[in-house]
């Protein structure tokens, strides 16, 4: 006579909120560094870095900022702006001119050289972050932006 099996349970992990969250933070976070290093790699591939081309799209949308205020839009100091901005002006994407009002502050501007730049690169860039979220639904994309708008930020510099 054969003996009966012992019926095997399979346990389910009980996750708190607070752990289903947390997972949820590393993940996002794991899918931003790859955007960002996909960004990175195809821009150079272009000779470009993923910060001066920050600088480019930043400066093509808003002529005339200010060096405080292109690092606070970057989210970097105003020191790591100033060699970004060397190597840019070296380039004869930016310049930089004082202001007319106040001559300790410069304001920034893109070349012709530098919106050309950015004109090539966006749709390269665009096309290659598309392709990495080729598998998600603008609904998808949607819904991911709902819920990151209820990211608490308040405490964040």
């Amino acid at each position: 006579m054969d003996t009966p099996r012992p019926k095997i349970v399979h346990l389910q992990r009980v996750r708190s909120p607070g752990q289903i969250k947390l997972e949820a933070a590393v993940a996002l976070g794991d899918a931003a560094m790859r955007i960002f290093r996909t960004a990175e790699k195809t821009l150079g591939e272009h000779g470009i870095t993923l910060p001066q081309f920050d600088v480019l799209t930043n400066l093509a949308m808003r002529d005339g900022l200010t060096q405080q205020e292109l690092a606070a839009r970057l989210q970097v100091t105003k020191g790591n702006v100033c060699g970004l901005l060397d190597r840019l002006e070296k380039l004869g994407w930016v310049i930089r001119r004082p202001d007319e009002k106040d001559g300790r502050i410069n304001r920034l501007s893109i070349t012709p050289a530098g919106l050309k730049q950015i004109e090539a690169l966006r749709p390269i860039h665009d096309v290659a972050i598309i392709d990495l979220l080729k598998n998600w639904s603008t609904e998808d994309a949607d819904i991911l932006q709902r819920v990151l708008s209820k990211l608490d930020l308040t405490n964040v510099s």
